[in-house]
């Protein structure tokens, strides 16, 4: 899918009839990044909307992948957060203020969102899978397993692009602990063991350990 993807990509990044951003600290102009299905794009010039939709309809005629425009949103930063051009009121997405809270790729983000409360929904749906799901008839790979794709699969991307304190790390650590113990408090196998790679000892498959 991702090698799919960057046909888009590339149809994007290659064509200079879009201004795109350029940051002062980057030589390259942002256009596009993208992270899986998830795409952002960068607005320089009023017309760019209209160059990025001319790209999205040609990849969905050549791959049968197309973009949900009710689901895409814009925010006008900067100058065009005051005085949008004209060009803009006849995007197919709707473009919301920089007070509206967002959902950026799961995360909710925005001036009002009080900090913490996406980790602490993060944190609440991977105890609703702990107490959904009894590993006690699985042996220790397939809680390990199980751990490593269920409940930090959910938390892997907050962990890689918002800060988390040190004890934000510790509560999830505890959790994964937990549940590859089997729900219960402790066990011959201690969290170190776990995380430790299985030419130092560790089991065959190791819980990925979030604070290395």
């Amino acid at each position: 899918f991702i090698c799919v993807m960057l046909g888009l990509i590339a149809l994007i990044e290659m064509d200079e009839g879009i201004a795109g951003v350029r940051l002062p600290f980057m030589d390259r102009i942002l256009k596009i990044l993208a992270f899986a299905d998830d795409a952002t794009l960068f607005i320089g010039h009023p017309n760019d909307p209209q160059r990025y939709v001319l790209h999205f309809d040609l990849f969905k005629e050549a791959s049968g992948l197309g973009c949900n425009w009710d689901k895409t949103i814009g925010m006008r930063l900067g100058y065009w957060s005051e005085n949008p051009p004209q060009e803009f009121d006849n995007t197919v997405f709707k473009w919301v203020t920089q007070d509206d809270s967002i959902k950026a790729l799961g995360i909710m983000v925005g001036d009002k969102r009080e900090p913490g409360k996406s980790w602490d929904k993060l944190v609440s749906k991977a105890r609703a899978f702990i107490a959904a799901n009894n590993p006690g008839n699985l042996t220790l790979m397939g809680r390990v397993n199980l751990a490593n794709a269920s409940i930090l699969g959910c938390l892997i991307y907050y962990l890689f692009h918002q800060f988390t304190s040190h004890n934000q790390r510790l509560q999830i650590s505890s959790l994964m602990n937990q549940f590859t113990n089997g729900n219960k408090v402790r066990s011959q196998c201690t969290y170190d063991d776990k995380t430790k790679a299985h030419t130092e000892g560790g089991p065959p498959v190791v819980l990925l350990d979030i604070h290395t």
